[in-house]
């Protein structure tokens, strides 16, 4: 038996960061491998309820074969602890609230939609901050416009942390956002 695990669909994430008529081209030809591979496994294993809603109807896969098990968190590292204490261990100064958000800096993540309603929030809470922990290709333009809305000064970007310094940030923050697109 081969059992494929499926985090997230390539031949659709490929447009969302590369935008261009040759990857298109290059997520087509992803797909027909996707499709391949589909085709040779025995059962599936998903994240998600939208990614199995994906195979059946993308794929035509049997709904049967696709069992979906949510990700996880490891309770023992991921363990709350008093925000102030984590803040002073980063070294983070915040006046006021912390927003934060961890992951990898992907359109399907929507951090640009964090950014653009922190505007918005500052406005209410000017104390507010932002902090947003990992990396990825839309690193730099998400930066370039925190800039253009005058709130740099209100946005920390961290990079890429080490995973044993994740649970750290999460307790500093006092509202993890996971800002999801609609669509």
């Amino acid at each position: 038996p081969l059992v494929l695990e499926v985090n997230g669909i390539v031949s659709e994430e490929l447009p969302l960061v590369h935008p261009s008529r040759s990857v298109r081209l290059m997520a087509a030809l992803v797909r027909l491998v996707e499709a391949a591979n589909f085709r040779l496994a025995t059962s599936f294993v998903v994240v998600a309820p939208g990614i199995k809603e994906i195979l059946v109807q993308h794929y035509r896969l049997d709904p049967v074969r696709i069992h979906v098990i949510p990700n996880g968190a490891n309770v023992a590292h991921f363990r709350p602890r008093p925000a102030a204490e984590a803040r002073a261990e980063l070294g983070l100064q915040a006046a006021g609230p912390v927003v934060g958000f961890v992951g990898n800096l992907q359109p399907w993540h929507g951090v640009d939609l964090l950014i653009a309603a922190a505007p918005h929030v500052l406005a209410q809470l000017p104390a507010t901050h932002l902090v947003v922990v990992g990396d990825g290709p839309q690193r730099e333009e998400l930066a370039r416009r925190a800039a253009e809305l005058g709130i740099a000064g209100q946005v920390s970007f961290t990079g890429a942390v080490p995973y044993s310094d994740t649970p750290l940030y999460m307790a500093s923050f006092d509202v993890c956002a996971a800002p999801f697109p609609a669509s």
